[in-house]
């Protein structure tokens, strides 16, 4: 997740967690729970300890347009939580923080960079009054963070080691909000790695505007752009986390997300550059003035939709 991408979360609060899909940044292709791996060790806000018990794992493959100067081509996605997440559920860090707004998680989510054993950033998924914080190594005043232990079996697609920070982290709270000064934590894992999707397939330019993924792009910004919340519904796929925004009719908010430097949907759609095919699902990339930003979509039903 990228600083933009979860500062906005922060921002917004509730709207936020439950849609930051849509926000430019990285983009996944779906994975689902297999069986749970195991995590032993604490997130503490303060001085009170939340036991983590279960570890999960993604293989993020980042196409090279979303890739920066100094970022991995491949990193490992971490998500240590206190309870095991649905069965039937995807397994990423949207779909964890949704379950933490809901009060129905707490986690730590850390990307490793495998090849050097460095972890670029990290952020914590707590209920809103807990102040869930993003904390990265490439920041100034970065904490100490401290990856031991840590080995990859590629053959057997398992990671282990243990994370921790170097003694408790200042709690970010521009608004003064109340809750925790600070947090810290102190985790072993052992977890097995969802691989990343392969790219079966690209698309460009005007071939891209005017693809069946380009098109159902171009009917969410419509949808937005008119402020018609069941237009909006029908473009999305029935596991988004946008529905939950639309339920509480907070179009307004996704408006604000998809249009956030004031510009309209003709001028979003023309942003379309490349689109990024993977089986079933798809990562569309807009050419910004100050480099690229995505959008998700997947197959539904037998039409495109827009994904997360």
């Amino acid at each position: 997740m990228s600083r933009r991408r979860f500062g906005f979360m922060l921002t917004l609060r509730a709207a936020a967690v439950l849609a930051a899909a849509l926000l430019p940044g990285g983009a996944l292709s779906p994975a689902f729970a297999g069986d749970p791996g195991k995590a032993e060790g604490t997130l503490t806000l303060d001085t009170t300890p939340t036991i983590l018990t279960h570890a999960y794992a993604r293989e993020i493959v980042a196409v090279p347009e979303l890739r920066g100067e100094d970022t991995p081509e491949r990193t490992i996605m971490l998500i240590l939580t206190d309870r095991p997440m649905p069965a039937d559920g995807r397994i990423d860090d949207t779909a964890a923080a949704r379950l933490a707004y809901l009060r129905e998680l707490r986690a730590l989510v850390i990307e490793i960079d495998p090849a050097t054993g460095r972890v670029p950033d990290g952020w914590t998924l707590l209920p809103d009054e807990e102040l869930p914080q993003y904390f990265s190594a490439f920041e100034e005043d970065s904490p100490d963070l401290r990856l031991t232990d840590f080995a990859e079996d590629r053959a057997q697609g398992i990671v282990t080691g243990r994370i921790a920070s170097g003694g408790p982290i200042e709690v970010v709270n521009y608004e003064e909000r109340p809750g925790p000064q600070s947090y810290s934590f102190d985790v072993a894992f052992t977890a097995t790695v969802l691989p990343a999707a392969q790219v079966i397939g690209t698309i460009e330019a005007d071939k891209a505007r005017s693809s069946e993924q380009g098109q159902a792009f171009r009917q969410f910004l419509d949808a937005v752009a008119a402020g018609d919340a069941d237009a909006v519904r029908a473009t999305l796929t029935s596991d988004h986390p946008l529905l939950s925004v639309l339920d509480s009719g907070a179009v307004e908010t996704i408006q604000q997300m998809v249009f956030a430097d004031g510009g309209s949907a003709d001028a979003v759609y023309a942003k379309l550059e490349k689109i990024y095919l993977f089986d079933g699902t798809a990562t569309a990339l807009l050419r910004d003035p100050d480099g690229w930003s995505s959008y998700s979509l997947a197959m539904e039903e037998g039409r495109w939709k827009m994904g997360y």
